[in-house]
């Protein structure tokens, strides 16, 4: 079975527990929406919007997660978040994809800028964010900027994890759509596989070029997704012991 059959695999089996089961009764964390049974997840430092409410949390199941298509979300979503499910997740049809993703916050608290996140609260949302993840492991998690990155990594580790010593790889993502004007580039890229007895072993983590909410075009979030889904492939390649 190759590698992407068996990625196909992983998704219908999600997708037939939740249109057959009952759904869970666990409580998420606030901040966090989408799939209770994702495959791909994005992770961020705390819900955007500059009013600093403290956002409830919405699991779904056998629910499409479309609230970032239609922009109560601030931002880019709207025009980054389709093409960035198209590319990372093509195994699954257009209409599957909502129901197989979900967006994680370390922070419930809505914040503009990922640095003038509580640093307490960040580092306390990250522990609440693993727990969940280990109830229904994804294949593929997202960090979408490097706050969000950094914080998480240094959690798996004092969970026990093992998330490998370096995980920087070279790319080259144009980020202006004019390829005549002056250009710019992302030069590298973060990610691991992680390791370990616990239930998140082989979860792949690549975190994204740029957060979804600047990206503002379909074109720039495409680039930089196929950069995510290139780098998720080469470490989800068997490894020999």
């Amino acid at each position: 079975m190759s590698k992407f059959d068996f990625f196909r695999v992983e998704q219908e089996r999600r997708l037939h527990e939740m249109r057959t089961c009952s759904e869970p009764t666990e409580k998420w964390p606030r901040g966090c929406r989408g799939s209770r049974r994702p495959w791909l997840v994005f992770i961020g430092p705390s819900p955007g919007g500059k009013a600093g409410l403290d956002e409830e949390a919405s699991p779904r199941w056998n629910e499409p997660f479309t609230d970032p298509f239609t922009s109560p979300w601030g931002g880019g979503f709207k025009a980054s978040m389709p093409s960035l499910l198209r590319v990372l997740i093509p195994e699954a049809t257009e209409a599957e994809r909502p129901f197989l993703y979900a967006v994680y916050n370390l922070d419930s608290v809505q914040k503009s800028r990922a640095p003038d996140v509580p640093e307490e609260r960040m580092r306390e949302g990250v522990k609440a964010i693993i727990s969940l993840l280990e109830q229904s492991p994804p294949r593929l998690i997202v960090p979408m900027e490097s706050l969000s990155f950094n914080r998480f990594k240094e959690a798996l580790r004092e969970h026990g994890y093992d998330v490998g010593p370096n995980n920087a790889f070279l790319i080259s993502v144009p980020i202006y759509d004019n390829p005549k004007g002056a250009q710019k580039f992302h030069r590298a890229l973060s990610g691991f596989r992680i390791a370990g007895n616990g239930a998140l072993n082989d979860s792949i983590v690549v975190r994204l070029s740029q957060h979804p909410a600047h990206i503002f075009t379909a074109a720039y979030a495409e680039r930089c997704a196929k950069a995510v889904r290139s780098l998720f492939e080469r470490l989800a390649e068997p490894t020999s012991d």
